[in-house]
């Protein structure tokens, strides 16, 4: 993926890029960039700087058509390329990720799930491989799996960010405490607990001076 772009107005164009085919039908057959800010909680200023970034030829008059933005975004930011991903840590989190059925639609192709306790292997049904922790890094390096999701108890979080990097991952959403990677892998933490907090300190923003954008 060739890019120059701002890591905020990559989140923001991602964003962008997954409400798009779910516009309601009275916005019609264009969408304006106010349209699209107040649908992410941005601008119509950031939302028109951030399309600029990308520099395509994209006609915005009457606001812009939602398939062409949507192709100018995928080729943009290379999500025309299918991307292969593994799950570690099948716990009830990540069964139901495992389950989720819109990756395909989005480009990534879940291809195993991994687990430590290979009691819980023998149970699960699934319609990918489902193999044990310790056979993560051959697993990953020999299927070319590019991304992986960390989904494991806080103990197995970094053997497990160790396992995925050393297999060949280049990119990785962690669910659990905060590990080390290195340089060459981007990570993603996503805390639930942290999302909450900070809306808990949004919704008492008005009297804390705190601003949303």
């Amino acid at each position: 993926m060739k890019r120059t772009l701002p890591l905020p107005s990559l989140e923001r164009l991602c964003g962008i890029y997954g409400l798009l085919d779910s516009l309601p039908e009275t916005l019609g057959n264009r969408v304006s960039s106010r349209e699209l800010g107040r649908a992410i909680g941005q601008t119509a200023e950031t939302v028109r700087k951030d399309i600029a970034h990308m520099k395509a030829d994209i006609v915005s008059a009457g606001g812009y058509d939602p398939a062409e933005l949507k192709g100018a975004i995928a080729s943009c930011l290379g999500l025309l390329e299918p991307r292969r991903a593994c799950i570690a840590g099948l716990g009830r989190l990540g069964q139901a990720i495992l389950r989720y059925p819109g990756f395909q639609d989005a480009g990534i192709e879940i291809c195993a799930g991994f687990d430590s306790d290979t009691n819980k292997l023998e149970l699960l049904a699934s319609p990918v491989p489902l193999l044990p922790s310790y056979r993560i890094t051959e697993y990953v390096q020999t299927e070319k799996i590019s991304l992986g999701i960390i989904a494991v108890p806080p103990d197995q979080a970094q053997i497990t960010a160790d396992r995925l990097t050393a297999g060949g991952v280049r990119g990785i959403v962690n669910f659990t405490v905060p590990v080390s990677v290195p340089e060459t892998v981007n990570m993603r933490h996503v805390s639930v607990l942290d999302e909450l907090r900070i809306l808990a300190a949004l919704a008492d923003g008005a009297d804390q001076n705190i601003q949303e954008k």
